[in-house]
Parts: C-alpha cells; structure tokens; sequence
C-alpha cells in the first residue's frame, strides 16, 4: 500500500471500473461517484439546480481508504457477498444513534430504488377506491410524479408557505375521502419547520378522519450531530421514509428506509431488494460510510459551499434576503427584491448559473409545464412562487459557488430601480 491517499484511491477506482465491466449494476452499489475531488474547471456552467449531491472527497486518508477498500472487496464478492450485520441491523443502529423514535413500535422495510419508489410502495397499500386523494403542501411537483405511479390516487397540492399554512390547509382539505397526507421537514423548497404543536394538531385531525401521515425525511441527518432532529419524531402514528441520498451523497445506491407504525398492519409496502446478495451489498456500504462518517464531510461541503455563495452575492449588493433551514441544508432560498421577477432573472443568468424559481415548483403536468388550471386558481401561490430563488449549493465547489454568487448579485445589482 502506498503512503499517497491519492495514489491509493485511484488505484482502487481503476478496480472497480474493472469490477462494474462484469457487471454495471454493481456499480450503483458502490456509489462509486464517490470522488476524491472535483476540479474547478473553467468558469461556465454553473449548476444550482437540484438537491442530489454529485461529488464530496472520499478516501483522502488511510482512515478512509480502508473503508473504501472494504467497500470494493464487497462489490467484487457479487451477490456472494455476505456480512454479519444485516441491513436492517445498520438502519436501526443509526436510527438508535440519531433519533429518539421508540423502534419496537415500528416494521422497518428496506429498498434500494429511493424515496420515490418507496412512497409509492406505501400508497399503494393506502389509496382504495373510497379513499383515493393524498394531500401534500404545493408546490411540490416531485410528489405530482408519485400520484401518476399510483393506480386511483388522486394528488391535491394545497398553497402553503409556513407551518402554519400547511397545517390550515391541512385542516381545511382534510375529508373522509382522504388516504394520506404527506409531510416534508424541512419543507422542500421553502424550508419551513413543525414544532410538537403543528404535529399534534395533524395527528388529530387525521386520527378523526382516518388519514396516515407521511413524512419524507430527506434532509433530517444533514443537521448538526447530536440534533438530528425531525418533528417525525413528535408523531406516533406517521409513516416514516428516509433515504440516504443526501445524507450519504449516495444517490445511486437509492438505500431508503420506511418505518410504518405496527398498528398500520394493512401497510406492507413490496419494495424490498430482492437479491440478499445484493442488500449485503448495500448494509456494507451504508455501515462503510456511515462509520467513517462520510455525512459529516458532506454536511461540511454543504456548508461551505453555502457560505462562499451567499458572501460571494453579498461582495457586490445588499438587495433580498438568504433563509435556510439549518447549516447543511441543501437548499438556499433567495427572497428577491419585489421590483424582481424570477423569469427575467434566471433569463439573464442562463447561462452560465443554472437555478431554480418558486414558480418551477408549482403543480407541473408531465410535460413539466406549470399546470394553467392551478394558476388560473391557486393565485397566491402563484405570486409568492414568483418572489425566490432556490439554490441549491450541491454540485459546485466553494470557490465556484462564490463566483455564482458574484454573477447573480452583480445580475441584482443591474436591475436595481
């Protein structure tokens, strides 16, 4: 072994190349996106437009190259692979660490196809031909996809830019006919929280009406350690669903987990990987980074990349304002200036910054075209889709994420009236 981490890591790269030849699928398994580090490259192309990380450094160390060592030596095992820790057991370990959910009163399933794949799994047991509707807060258009994999579900987005909308909304929507209400925290893309309060008023409401809530806790472990904390927690009687693809940076292994309350005994999502070779790989990887604590390298690149795109906006005007969740969020919400009109902007700046608007995230059809119906009637949630920018710090380095900054500040600045 040599002492060089770099010299090391792309010896173990070219392995697994070799390995992936036999068979790509095994690839995925891997995340062998995983990088030791991506070049700055010229200034063009800057891209902010979507939550999913596509690269962080790993194996820079020795630390580090062991873990990714153990991760090959599995993938070339195939689906002979074996281990002593089950999937299950890392994901209830994790949650153990993380979380101060009671497990026992839960049945865990594990996939390896996303979140997506997995709330359709769970709507799929809930949706019946009495109970077709699944509430969710718009605009939300990746849940509007879920709704067209469900046979006789019906999707409806209520407008909801605070906790407290969506609980209202929640209230005023809330019908016999309703199967499920799904719950994101952080709101996606606003970034809005539930407190105690907010969940227990929604748990009663669906409790008379016969409602499961759903939450989709993408971002729940990007937080601080020790305050790893989502108001799923607050609930006990929601469905959970969480995957690794950003707490891990590990889109392509697709690695999620759905916790479904045991009294939901009618909820027994077929999602599972099927291929015990397979999910050893997946348990390997997952225990691999987690114990090297690769999340906490990509909740340190988020950060940063965060911070260089807000200071690099701020070098050049003080006009809207910055809000995020929580430090790591992977999601940066610009509130324009009200002389502004998003469209005008991301005109201007595309290329070379590639981002977002609230309006994008409204009810799409699936062409991806902002539905007219729900302008037509949803005008609120129009307007206020019209008023941000949603930057997502993910795909560029900290010093390229300070010059998009530099590029959209200086784009503000110019139209200033």
């Amino acid at each position: 072994m040599t002492n060089d981490p770099k010299e090391e890591w792309d010896k173990l790269q070219r392995r697994i190349q070799e390995i992936a030849k036999g068979d790509p699928r095994l690839l995925g398994f891997a995340s062998a996106h995983l990088g030791y580090g991506s070049p700055v490259g010229e200034l063009i192309g800057f891209d902010f437009r979507d939550a999913n990380i596509d690269f962080a450094p790993f194996g820079t160390d020795a630390h580090e190259l062991e873990y990714l060592r153990r991760i090959i030596d599995t993938i070339d095992s195939g689906c002979e692979t074996v281990t002593e820790k089950p999937l299950e057991g890392v994901v209830r370990e994790i949650l153990h660490a993380e979380t101060t959910l009671e497990l026992e009163r839960y049945n865990l399933f594990t996939s390896a196809s996303g979140a997506r794949h997995a709330l359709v799994g769970v709507l799929q047991k809930l949706v019946t031909q009495d109970k077709p509707v699944v509430l969710y807060a718009s605009p939300n258009w990746i849940f509007d996809n879920v709704m067209t994999k469900v046979p006789g579900a019906q999707g409806y987005g209520f407008h909801a830019t605070s906790a407290e909308e969506f609980v209202e909304g929640f209230e005023q929507h809330a019908q016999n006919n309703v199967a499920a209400l799904i719950l994101v925290d952080p709101a996606n893309p606003l970034g809005y929280r539930f407190n105690r309060e907010h969940i227990e008023r929604i748990e009663s409401i669906a409790e008379r009406s016969g409602i499961v809530p759903i939450f989709d806790d993408p971002f729940r472990a990007l937080q601080e350690e020790g305050k790893r904390h989502s108001s799923s927690q607050y609930s006990s009687r929601s469905v959970i669903v969480e995957t690794t693809s950003k707490r891990l940076g590990a889109r392509g292994l697709g690695i999620t987990w759905t916790l479904v309350p045991k009294q939901l005994s009618q909820v027994t999502p077929e999602i599972a990987i099927g291929c015990q070779g397979c999910e050893n790989i997946a348990a390997i990887t997952i225990d691999s980074l987690y114990q090297a604590r690769y999340g906490e390298r990509i909740r340190e690149m988020l950060i940063a990349n965060s911070k260089a795109f807000q200071a690099g906006l701020r070098s050049v005007t003080d006009q809207g304002e910055f809000r995020q969740a929580f430090p790591g969020m992977p999601i940066l919400t610009y509130m324009l200036p009200e002389y502004l009109n998003p469209r005008e902007v991301l005109g201007l700046l595309d290329p070379p910054v590639l981002m977002t608007s609230g309006f994008d995230w409204i009810t799409a059809n699936l062409r991806g075209d902002p539905d007219q119906d729900f302008r037509n009637s949803n005008k609120s949630a129009t307007k206020h889709g019209f008023s941000y920018l949603r930057i997502c710090p993910t795909k560029e380095p900290a010093d390229r994420s300070y010059v998009a900054g530099v590029i959209l500040g200086t784009m503000v600045q110019k139209l200033k009236r």
